[in-house]
C-alpha cells in the first residue's frame, strides 16, 4: 500500500538523520508528487542522511552547477532539436523556463563529462526537471541516474540485457513473439529503445514516474526492466495479436496510460517465475 504525503513528510523531517532503508520501502510503492523530488534526492543520493552535513553540501553543488559551462552552438542547436519535440502535449514542457532548463542542464553535463549527444537524453531529464524544484537539484538528480544506468549496462551490458528480454519473450509469450515475427518486426525497432532508454520515451509521463519510483527505491538497480517488458508486453498481448506492423510499431514507440502498480507486481511475478525456472 502506497504511502501518504504525511507519512512520507515524516520521514523526511526527521531532525538529525534520514532513514533512507524506510524511504526505499515506502517508495517501492509509489510516491506522491508533492514529495517526490525530495525523495528522490535521497534514493538517488544526491541528499545525505547525515542532517549535520546536508545543507552546506548542497549549497556547495548549487555553486558549484552556476559555474558549470552551459554553452556549446553545436551542442545546443542538437539539444533544441530533441526538446522541440519532447511531450509537447504536456503544458509544464511548454513552459518557455522548463525548455531553458532542459537545454542548461543537457548542455551542462555533456560540457562537464566531454561526451557526445545522445539522442534521448533529454526524455532521461525531464522526469527531473519536472518532479523537482531547482535547477541545480535537477541536474544532479539526473547525473547520479545516468551513473546508475551506465554502472547497470556496463555490468550486465545492454546487448546482454536484450538477448536475456527476447529470450524471455520468446519462451513466456511465444505466440505474441512469433506474431511479431511475422509481421517482420524488428527488435532494433522497439525492444532496444526499450531497454537503452528505460522506457523513458514511450511510456505516459505519470506513468513513467510512478515506474521510476520503484527503480530508485531498489538496491538492484534496474535489474527489474526487463520483467517491466514482459509484463507490459502481457498486459496487451490480445491487443497487439490484432495490429498489423505499422499499427504494432506505432503502439509500442508511444505506449497508453496502463495501471503501473500492477504491471510492476506482474514483474516482479514474472521474474520470480524465471528464477524458479532457471530460465537465465
Amino acid at each position: 500500500m502506497a504511502a501518504t504525503v504525511q507519512e512520507f513528510q515524516e520521514l523526511l523531517g526527521q531532525e538529525d538523520h534520514i532513514d533512507v532503508e524506510r524511504l526505499r520501502e515506502a517508495a517501492r510503492y509509489g510516491i506522491p508528487h508533492e514529495v517526490r523530488g525530495e525523495v528522490w534526492k535521497y534514493l538517488l543520493g544526491v541528499s545525505k542522511p547525515d542532517k549535520s552535513e546536508e545543507m552546506s553540501l548542497l549549497k556547495k553543488m548549487h555553486q558549484d552547477y552556476l559555474e558549470f559551462d552551459k554553452t556549446n552552438t553545436e551542442l545546443v542547436r542538437m539539444v533544441k532539436a530533441e526538446i522541440k519535440h519532447y511531450r509537447n502535449d504536456t503544458e509544464f514542457f511548454r513552459n518557455p523556463s522548463v525548455l531553458t532548463k532542459l537545454e542548461h542542464i543537457t548542455i551542462a553535463y555533456l560540457n562537464y563529462y566531454h561526451e557526445e549527444y545522445s539522442p534521448g537524453l533529454v526524455h532521461m531529464l525531464g522526469p527531473f526537471v519536472y518532479s523537482l524544484q531547482k535547477e541545480s537539484d535537477q541536474y544532479y538528480c539526473f547525473q547520479s541516474f545516468l551513473k546508475a544506468r551506465e554502472d547497470f549496462f556496463s555490468t550486465a551490458g545492454i546487448n546482454k540485457c536484450l538477448a536475456n528480454f527476447l529470450m524471455l519473450f520468446r519462451t513466456m509469450q511465444s505466440e505474441l513473439y512469433n506474431y511479431f515475427e511475422e509481421e517482420e518486426l524488428e527488435p532494433n525497432e522497439w525492444a532496444m529503445p526499450w531497454m537503452q532508454y528505460l522506457l523513458c520515451r514511450e511510456l505516459p509521463l505519470e506513468c513513467l514516474l510512478r515506474l521510476w519510483d520503484t527503480y530508485f527505491a531498489s538496491h538492484e538497480s534496474f535489474d527489474l526492466h526487463v520483467y517491466v517488458c514482459l509484463a507490459i508486453l502481457e498486459h496487451w498481448n490480445e491487443y497487439l495479436i490484432e495490429l498489423d506492423y505499422a499499427e504494432i510499431k506505432a503502439f509500442l514507440q508511444h505506449l497508453p496510460v496502463m495501471d503501473m502498480d500492477q504491471i510492476i507486481t506482474q514483474a516482479y511475478n514474472k521474474r520470480e517465475e524465471v528464477l524458479a525456472l532457471d530460465l537465465i
